[in-house]
């Protein structure tokens, strides 16, 4: 077991713990509260408009993007990343496809799964069902189907974790995970970690050297950063890494902190949710793909994969305009 549950909880303080609990909550409520106007509204956007072929190459780059993902938890891989798999896994999501292409990237999102790699499939698969007819909206399903289903694919997720991390599994230790819900107790732990830094030895504002120098080489680039929150707090108190991304805010003000990246993340989705049109919409359905990235590990990762999907959404828009004017002026002829 690894994590808070692996350790003596008279690790933390009821003072830390009572610090650490007020200061989420009160954050979460100004979250909730950015978010409150549009709790009826349902979110519909246009579809990215391209040729048939340009939809066969995005899908053949999202299958060539399953090779670094694969690579990401091996130690002696040389390249390791999920950019390119976010960035056209979102455009797919917004081009109106039929269910061959869907069935696809389904299967492509199960393949990683399989593979060890979580993550970056969980809300895609989620998201291929949820944008059918490209809105966000309530809809009618059997409670039993969903309840049933929703449980074999999360126990899907615990085995797969199991057998990435430890090769073995059996029926008590899958019960076990669902019971302890390891990574969920992890990530809490480093935010306890953070809250008892901070009572210890006060703030460490150079978190934001890492925050805002995300996309510069360097010590300050990435996750493996020294000013990286959770690296900053495995030399305090050992974390198994990851972490709940207001942790970075804690250890830069505090309470005040967490609150503050709070806000501003309710903020941030709020905005691209009332924009449905341009670059706006292919950003929010991002940052939907990237819920459990951002919030168990930081923002600093929807760094390189907006960066790169701003210029490829303006690629495709270039070229697929190009292709659809061409074909206009050819019939007029």
């Amino acid at each position: 077991m690894s994590g808070i549950l692996a350790i003596n909880m008279d690790t933390f303080s009821p003072e830390i713990v009572n610090y650490a609990f007020y200061s989420y909550v009160i954050g979460f409520l100004l979250f909730e509260w950015t978010l409150f106007p549009c709790r009826n509204e349902v979110y519909t956007v246009q579809s990215i408009k391209c040729d048939n072929g340009t939809k066969v190459i995005l899908f053949m780059l999202l299958c060539l993007s399953c090779i670094p993902i694969l690579n990401i938890h091996e130690e002696n891989a040389v390249f390791k990343s999920a950019t390119f798999y976010l960035v056209f896994a979102s455009l797919l999501l917004l081009v109106r496809c039929g269910y061959l292409l869907k069935l696809g990237m389904l299967s492509v999102a199960f393949f990683l799964i399989i593979n060890g790699e979580r993550v970056d499939s969980i809300f895609i698969i989620i998201l291929i069902y949820v944008l059918r007819g490209n809105s966000i909206k309530k809809e009618k399903y059997d409670l039993l189907f969903l309840f049933c289903a929703g449980t074999l694919f999360f126990i899907l997720l615990i085995v797969v974790g199991f057998t990435r991390v430890d090769g073995d599994f059996n029926l008590e230790l899958i019960l076990s995970a669902i019971y302890s819900q390891r990574t969920v107790t992890d990530v809490v732990y480093v935010y306890l970690t953070g809250v008892s830094y901070v009572f210890e030895n006060s703030y460490y504002p150079e978190v934001l050297y890492n925050l805002f120098g995300g996309l510069l080489p360097g010590e300050t680039s990435g996750v493996t950063s020294i000013y990286q929150y959770s690296n900053k707090l495995r030399d305090y108190m050992y974390n198994p890494g990851g972490g709940m991304f207001f942790t970075e805010g804690m250890l830069l003000m505090g309470g005040g902190g967490v609150a503050l990246y709070l806000l501003i993340y309710g903020i941030i989705i709020r905005y691209l949710f009332g924009k449905q049109k341009g670059i706006s919409r292919v950003l929010f359905i991002l940052i939907l793909v990237m819920q459990c990235r951002i919030v168990w590990y930081g923002m600093i990762f929807c760094y390189k994969p907006a960066l790169l999907l701003v210029i490829a959404y303006f690629l495709i828009k270039k070229v697929s305009s190009s292709i659809i004017y061409s074909n206009e002026y050819s019939h007029s002829k």
